[in-house]
């Protein structure tokens, strides 16, 4: 028996619709949400988006790509955070201060958005070199068009969810604490983002693995569970490994 469809928050919904706008197909929102196609286009019909919003053409303009940017910027940071809205609140105010510095507003939501982890992926993925004012700061993230290099780990561009990719992350980082092995293969560009993370900074990625799972007490899937006992193991490793780097500082 397939379980009750998964219930989104409005903010959510409107977040869904306004990407589609700017070209997200339903089926891509579909699979990051995890709920159906039809969900999708409901909800799109709800915010009275068209099915087809712009041309084919059109879609990958540097406007639109950038308008895509931002709105998968806010969209993060709201999803993030267990205090609905604090981490965008914070961003907010680091993006006012830097046009109050004389930015302009596209350059003062690329420096703002720099300054969160979180939402670092997201310059691999949208090319907005051109509106960043200060290219040499944070080195280590990586920007769109730049060659990655994955500490010799082959990456197989296999598409995966959010919850598939999280538990990738964390047993490959449990191996790694276990046997300081890495792993030879990863699945996706963002898995591999995910692996580093629970290695360099553990305590920000099982806040981000913490939250998920309240997001999916709250609206629970089938394979939910499996996919939780299959990283319990993994948790409890970072989870000490943490323990024994607090007790050496």
């Amino acid at each position: 028996m397939p379980g009750p469809p998964t219930k989104l928050p409005e903010g959510k919904k409107i977040a869904i619709a306004e990407r589609y706008t700017c070209g997200e197909s339903m089926k891509t929102l579909a699979r990051e949400f995890e709920v159906c196609v039809a969900s999708i286009a409901k909800y799109c019909r709800k915010e009275k988006r068209k099915k087809e919003p712009f041309p084919l053409q059109h879609r990958n303009t540097p406007s639109t790509l950038f308008k895509k940017f931002a709105q998968s910027v806010r969209m993060i940071l709201w999803r993030e955070n267990k205090v609905r809205k604090l981490l965008l609140e914070q961003w907010e105010a680091r993006k006012l201060e830097l046009k109050e510095g004389g930015l302009t507003d596209k350059q003062a939501i690329v420096m703002a958005s720099k300054d969160f982890h979180c939402l670092h992926p997201l310059f691999l993925q949208y090319p907005v070199n051109e509106f960043d004012p200060n290219p040499d700061s944070h080195p280590h993230i990586h920007m769109h068009g730049e060659e990655i290099k994955l500490d010799g780990i082959e990456c197989d561009e296999h598409e995966l969810t959010h919850a598939e990719n999280f538990q990738w992350a964390m047993n490959a980082a449990g191996i790694y604490f276990r046997m300081k092995e890495p792993p030879k293969k990863c699945p996706n560009n963002s898995a591999y983002f995910l692996y580093r993370q629970a290695i360099d900074d553990g305590n920000t990625f099982m806040a981000k693995y913490q939250q998920m799972m309240l997001d999916k007490a709250k609206n629970p899937n089938p394979g939910d569970e499996s996919i939780k006992r299959g990283a319990r193991q993994s948790i409890e490793e970072i989870s000490s490994m943490l323990d024994t780097l607090g007790e050496e500082t």
